[in-house]
């Protein structure tokens, strides 16, 4: 389960290539004049992630050693749904790593993401009220 996260993207519509066509997820909404869109998971959890070019198209990485988020986890069903997403990442000519939380994959924005299919026991859920 997910609320919702927000990211700042260099470009739009890479990111929703993306998210979109190699991730996997719903395409919702793209807000060309505020410079932000949106995918889901499906009609009734639509905003799952959303990204914006707030602070600029074209915005570089932001640096190692900069405050904020080091990575998001978005953890599969089962095992052969993680290794569907892992092919079609690696089809779209994206690398990946296996790390000790799972399979990081970064965005065209470089921002870190781990894929997997385990739940760790501290982790807290985030329901659709968040």
């Amino acid at each position: 389960q997910i609320g919702h996260i927000h990211l700042y993207a260099s470009n739009l519509n890479d990111s929703m290539h993306f998210y979109n066509t190699v991730l996997g997820f719903q395409e919702d909404q793209t807000y060309e004049n505020f410079h932000m869109a949106e995918v889901g998971l499906d009609k009734q959890q639509p905003h799952v992630i959303a990204w914006n070019t707030w602070k600029g198209n074209g915005i570089p990485p932001t640096p190692a050693d900069a405050l904020g988020m080091r990575h998001f986890t978005l953890v599969l069903s089962d095992t052969s749904e993680l290794q569907r997403i892992v092919e079609r990442i690696h089809k779209a000519g994206i690398t990946t790593e296996q790390t000790p939380e799972g399979i990081l994959v970064r965005d065209p924005s470089q921002i870190n993401i781990i894929l997997t299919d385990q739940m760790h026991k501290n982790w807290i859920l985030c329901g659709p009220w968040c």
